[in-house]
């Protein structure tokens, strides 16, 4: 059921960044910070979530669904949780400290 209740300053932000930029989060957070809200991803992730859930554009039997389609990869979709696997070609503090060139 979809809710009617109005969004308050952030959650209308937040889904104008998702309606504008998609997937493309880097730039939804820079829009968002120069409207004046700092986020970090998994919060803007979290936020778009409970939107959604709100809203009824999710619900718990979809996310059942996809967990048990997606197995251990759910928490990459739909938790912002990015592992690193023993058959990566990087390490992931190369991405975190940008000092990945020195120690190639």
């Amino acid at each position: 059921m979809c809710s009617s209740m109005p969004l308050n300053g952030i959650d209308y932000h937040i889904t104008v960044a998702k309606v504008m930029f998609k997937h493309d989060w880097k730039n939804a957070l820079e829009w968002l910070k120069s409207k004046g809200y700092k986020l970090e991803k998994s919060a803007y992730y979290e936020r778009i979530k409970k939107l959604d859930e709100d809203v009824g554009l999710i619900n718990q039997e979809f996310l059942d669904a996809e967990r048990e389609r997606l197995g251990p990869l759910y928490p990459m979709y739909y938790e912002c949780d990015f592992y690193n696997s023993s058959s990566t070609w990087y390490k992931p503090e190369y991405f975190q400290y940008g000092d990945y060139e020195e120690n190639m």
